[in-house]
């Protein structure tokens, strides 16, 4: 049985994981905002789009290596991977660029 204690440490450190995730997703809007240099130079075309992807991917291993220890198949992770591009794609080929041009 799993005690009281480890339940509420294990929800500190996935809201904590969660939170980073959050903040991943909304870096790339977020550094347009920041300043010419930063989000010019940061994530400007695609070498900022392959940046952001890179960094997402880096940031969800640990997740879908614990999608694949619990459901003990690769279908899981490669399923939450599809979904992660989709996402992505979706934020960097439409949200983005709607949010860029409603803010100038």
């Amino acid at each position: 049985m799993t005690s009281t204690l480890t339940v509420r440490l294990r929800g500190i450190w996935e809201s904590r994981v969660g939170a980073i995730g959050m903040l991943m997703g909304l870096l790339p809007h977020l550094l347009h905002h920041l300043g010419i240099l930063v989000g010019a130079a940061l994530i400007a075309g695609s070498r900022g789009t392959i940046l952001f992807a890179a960094l997402g991917l880096a940031f969800s291993l640990p997740m879908l290596m614990r999608l694949r220890k619990r459901f003990n198949t690769w279908k899981a992770p490669a399923i939450a991977l599809v979904f992660f591009a989709l996402m992505f794609a979706l934020s960097t080929y439409f949200i983005g660029p709607m949010l860029g041009h409603s803010s100038h």
